[in-house]
């Protein structure tokens, strides 16, 4: 299948550009892109991670949808368990270690069985974030 070119899209690559460059440098970021339906978001989207990829991030992928409204952390889990299934074992503990361990309960189980009070869920979260 063809790529369809990116049309009048200057200014989003060039943001595009500066942000992975500023994670390069270990600065973090956000890029958002917003339009009509039809205009791109998907495509400067699909162009930011193969980008990245090609520059040696890790990039990890996850999306929203009616199922994770009904299941607690489902787009966390999405995003996260890949990436941690493929580790090796030694890996895993360097990626779980400090505050991000407050979240091995939900990596480990997916949060499946329910009933987590109000203090678990902060937990979760600290360790996610």
């Amino acid at each position: 299948m063809a790529q369809v070119p990116l049309i009048e899209r200057e200014h989003e690559r060039g943001a595009l550009t500066a942000a992975l460059a500023s994670a390069r440098a270990g600065r973090g970021g956000l890029l958002a892109f917003e339009g009509r339906a039809g205009l791109g978001k998907s495509k400067l989207i699909d162009l930011a991670r193969d980008e990245a990829a090609r520059s040696g991030h890790l990039v990890l992928r996850a999306t929203g949808s009616e199922l994770e409204r009904q299941f607690p952390f489902g787009v966390a889990l999405q995003l996260l368990e890949p990436a941690l299934a493929a580790g090796r074992v030694d890996q895993r503990e360097a990626l779980l270690a400090g505050a991000a361990g407050l979240a091995r309960p939900l990596l480990d189980r997916g949060l499946r069985t329910g009933g987590e009070g109000e203090d678990r869920i902060f937990s979760l979260l600290h360790g996610l974030y």
